[in-house]
């Protein structure tokens, strides 16, 4: 006897389910994951023809779960939609960030999927539903500024939710670190988790700083912004420190 390498499972009525490769297995952020698992997922929707699933660390800080699909009709479902899917049938930790669209899979020349040759993701992450609202005032702006920062995207809208762009626990840590060495406020992580959009999240901090406080609290923010902005353009030019009035 010898180990194939093969993760399979025996159901009620003695049959095998093949779920996938031992070798495929993953670590993230404290979970072990099985990638055949997640695939297996992908396949039970009736739009995809084939699903390969990978770990991605183009970011060595924050590796991301992708999903690569070919579909079985004209186009692979949205991001959205197949974040939804998966979350009915997985938990949390074992739902991509990232898909990637393919009208067919890399293969090596004997006939298996070349994972290695499988195309770095370019603008795939789950995009926010409904249209999108610019954030409006200090608050909102600084908030957003933060989440696109850790988040590493281009465009966060005030009703887009920090979670469906991949967000995980240890990146709200850093909202929370970020939101206090920035603006000098200490937000509880549990409210990051309560409130995962951004106008819900200024909406809160408003109301934390009261009306009494609230314009002081807004004239800081902005202040700090002029110093941020003021920094940046310095290291772009190269010009000497520009004193903020």
């Amino acid at each position: 006897m010898y180990r194939t390498g093969d993760l399979v499972r025996y159901r009620t009525d003695g049959v095998i389910d093949f779920l996938g490769r031992v070798d495929h297995q993953v670590k993230v952020r404290g979970h072990r994951i099985e990638l055949g698992e997640i695939e297996a997922a992908l396949m039970q929707h009736s739009d995809i023809r084939q699903a390969v699933v990978v770990l991605r660390t183009d970011n060595p800080e924050d590796p991301q779960l992708a999903a690569y699909l070919v579909p079985a009709a004209a186009e692979v479902p949205a991001p959205n939609a197949l974040r939804d899917f998966l979350k009915q049938k997985l938990p949390e930790h074992m739902v991509p960030a990232v898909y990637v669209s393919l009208e067919q899979m890399p293969m090596t020349p004997n006939g298996k999927i070349d994972r290695k040759a499988l195309p770095a993701p370019q603008g795939s992450r789950v995009k926010g539903e409904g249209e999108f609202v610019a954030p409006k005032g200090s608050v909102e702006q600084s908030l957003a500024q933060i989440w696109k920062d850790i988040l590493h995207v281009e465009q966060i809208g005030v009703d887009d939710n920090f979670f469906d762009f991949g967000g995980h626990s240890l990146q709200v840590v850093q909202v929370q670190n970020r939101l206090r060495e920035t603006l000098g406020i200490d937000v509880p992580v549990l409210k990051l988790f309560q409130f995962p959009t951004i106008r819900a999240l200024a909406k809160f901090i408003d109301e934390q700083q009261g009306p009494a406080g609230d314009d002081a609290f807004r004239a800081k923010i902005e202040e700090r912004t002029r110093r941020r902005q003021n920094a940046m353009t310095i290291r772009r030019r190269g010009a000497a420190p520009v004193e903020t009035p």
